[in-house]
């Protein structure tokens, strides 16, 4: 349920790496050091939008705004410190999401809470159902203990329910999609689906993977919806 950041840090002059470098996420507690060969880790960030900072004695503060951390993925962001030999103001540096995901090896697609606001949705189906390769169900999935509705007939040897449409991917049966939040399962586990409704204002960002899923989740065979709900700053703030 959480990234990475990760990078090297060198000396903008002469390209050589500096050890010793305190790295920061603004607004919160995690943070790291540059270790012997300049290179540094900031671990268990959740998902969303930070602000860095950079700060080493003999060398002007850096500030690095919209690093975006995604869930199970790596941000990779360089820095390159300029000397204080003469005094010189903090620098700076607006970050930007490569095009290419290495580390990235399944088919996956990442709704952040900004893309959120964008989209014309009321609930967390509504947000899944307008993300590329999802088609709508619009018999419904099982019924299952998060949703109530009027029960319209049989599909196979399930019984379906109007008011809990389900999605499918790659061709695959509604009850083949797993449902996760914060990396736990809310599949129901004996007529599948998703078996508790989520407000979507508490959703930080949404995974959903198609193709190519990792051991951990064995059970899936159509495709994983994972929800990561999001947390407070150290800010006190309401809307």
């Amino acid at each position: 349920t959480t990234g990475k950041i990760a990078g090297i840090i060198k000396d903008k002059d002469t390209g050589e790496r500096l050890p010793g470098v305190a790295v920061m996420i603004e607004g919160t507690t995690l943070g790291g050091a540059a270790n012997e060969n300049g290179e540094y880790f900031i671990l268990n960030v959740l998902p969303g939008v930070y602000k860095l900072r950079a700060t080493l004695i003999g060398y002007a503060p850096m500030e690095i705004e919209n690093v975006s951390v995604s869930l199970d993925l790596t941000t990779t962001i360089d820095l390159e410190l300029v000397s204080e030999a003469v005094e010189v103001r903090g620098v700076t540096v607006t970050a930007e999401r490569p095009i290419f995901e290495p580390d990235l090896t399944s088919t996956a697609h990442i709704i952040t809470s900004v893309d959120m606001i964008h989209r014309p949705v009321i609930n967390t189906d509504g947000i899944v159902y307008r993300t590329p390769g999802v088609v709508f169900d619009p018999i419904g999935g099982p019924i299952n203990s998060g949703t109530q509705g009027t029960v319209i007939g049989n599909e196979g040897d399930r019984v379906t329910d109007s008011a809990n449409p389900g999605i499918t991917l790659r061709g695959g049966r509604p009850q083949e999609v797993v449902y996760m939040v914060d990396g736990l399962s809310i599949t129901d586990p004996i007529l599948s689906g998703q078996a508790t409704n989520l407000n979507h204002f508490t959703i930080s960002e949404v995974q959903l993977i198609t193709s190519g899923f990792s051991a951990e989740y064995g059970n899936a065979m159509s495709g994983i919806v994972n929800y990561v709900t999001q947390e407070g700053g150290a800010k006190f703030s309401g809307k």
